[in-house]
């Protein structure tokens, strides 16, 4: 599990998500982080993890309702 901390940007997700080894990420974001409310950025994070099985862990309903899109 990568614990992806409030002030976290894109750039240091997808690091993360680069140096992850296993082949099941799951990402736990806190409430209202903004990269969840933004569309082309979850696009991005999931294009990075392609060859990898992607879960996002959150309590925001909203980012769940953007993230259901993808």
């Amino acid at each position: 599990m990568i614990k992806i901390n409030k002030k976290d940007s894109i750039i240091d997700i997808i690091i993360k998500i680069d140096n992850c080894k296993q082949k099941e990420i799951i990402l736990d974001f806190p409430f209202g982080h903004p990269i969840l409310h933004n569309y082309t950025s979850l696009k991005i994070i999931k294009n990075k993890s392609e060859k990898k099985d992607l879960i996002i862990i959150t309590n925001d309903k909203t980012a769940k309702k953007i993230g259901s899109k993808l």
